[in-house]
């Protein structure tokens, strides 16, 4: 196994994420290369074992949907300083950056659309067998973020109150909904209904490389980072949904972009709201991105269920407020409090 990675000229920066870095390498025999490497220990609670799942669940794809992925050429794993090379797809464009410019108009989305759910829910999602329970990782996930959120000054207020009011409407605290579900069980339970299928785990659109016009034979689509940032991999396939979903509605590029308003709301409560209203969120107005992927998502899972999607969504709310500081954190912890509130009353 390579020490390392080979001698490399860095031609661009695809990607400076919280805890790796993705550049375009051009080798010495001038060939050119994706290549993805940890940034260590500074990386977060997550960041080096997930890159190092990443790198093993690329390379025991079975072949029917090797295809989809890229191909790792080389890979490092032994260090903190981790990382693997891939394919450089000259011609494949990530499906966000596609949508944000506007290449992709709403029948090229539809298309979009059909094709990653066909490749997503006939094919990539199979069954997995042994794989751990769900129900105990999000709940000890959410547990430890709200313990180390409640250690944050601006926020303490907020997880370790008895009850909160946000956007007007009075909740259980964060602390004191997630005591409620711990013991109650249900609303965890409700993530081991559906059976365990071979996920993506990090299925938004920036992860989707996409080519509406690609001629016959030629790659139309491949999906990158698969493993979510805690390393899930295998779960219910609603895992897969409520991440593709919290992009395709422009959330998760508003949280990223600060374009949401946070904080306190000046009467005692709290706020927290999407800035619809942005220009740069004109894009996700004007589109549909969901409708065909979710009648997809039904015809092969069955009816998308309002309480594991909620508990789905404070879930990745929490593991990013963990890695993020000032608004975005404030956004993301109000984001779950107001879904765990929810689920403690339903």
């Amino acid at each position: 196994m390579p020490e390392g990675p080979a001698p490399a000229r860095v031609e661009r920066v695809l990607k400076d994420g919280y805890w790796d870095r993705t550049e375009v390498v051009e080798l010495e025999d001038g060939t050119r290369r994706v290549r993805k490497f940890s940034k260590g220990a500074a990386s977060g609670p997550w960041g080096v074992q997930t890159l190092r799942a990443e790198i093993h669940y690329l390379r025991t794809l079975p072949p029917a949907v090797q295809g989809w992925f890229p191909e790792v050429l080389n890979a490092w794993v032994e260090t903190e300083s981790l990382g693997y090379e891939m394919p450089f797809y000259e011609n494949l464009r990530d499906a966000a950056a596609q949508i944000l410019d506007g290449s992709l108009q709403q029948k090229q989305a539809d298309k979009f659309q059909e094709d990653l759910a066909k490749v997503v829910f006939r094919h990539l999602h199979v069954p997995a067998n042994n794989a751990p329970p769900l129900a105990s990782h999000v709940e000890k996930t959410i547990r430890e973020a709200l313990a180390e959120l409640e250690t944050d000054a601006e926020l303490r207020g907020l997880i370790a109150a008895e009850t909160v009011q946000i956007n007007g409407q009075r909740l259980p605290g964060p602390g004191r909904a997630f005591q409620h579900l711990a013991v109650q069980r249900r609303v965890f339970n409700t993530l081991g209904t559906a059976p365990a299928v071979r996920l993506h785990g990090d299925l938004f659109l920036e992860n989707i490389l996409y080519d509406a016009n690609a001629p016959a034979g030629a790659k139309r689509l491949v999906l990158l980072d698969p493993v979510s940032v805690a390393g899930v991999s295998a779960g219910p396939a609603l895992f897969d949904l409520v991440k593709y979903e919290s992009f395709a509605t422009g959330e998760l590029f508003a949280l990223r972009n600060e374009l949401v308003d946070a904080g306190t709301d000046g009467n005692g409560g709290w706020k927290v709201r999407v800035r619809w209203e942005a220009p740069e969120l004109r894009p996700f107005r004007m589109l549909d991105l969901r409708t065909r992927f979710r009648g997809h998502y039904r015809a092969r899972h069955g009816e998308i269920e309002r309480v594991p999607y909620r508990l789905l969504e404070a879930y990745f709310a929490l593991v990013m407020a963990r890695n993020t500081k000032g608004l975005q954190r404030s956004a993301r912890a109000l984001k779950a409090a107001e879904a765990l509130g929810e689920l403690a009353g339903h």
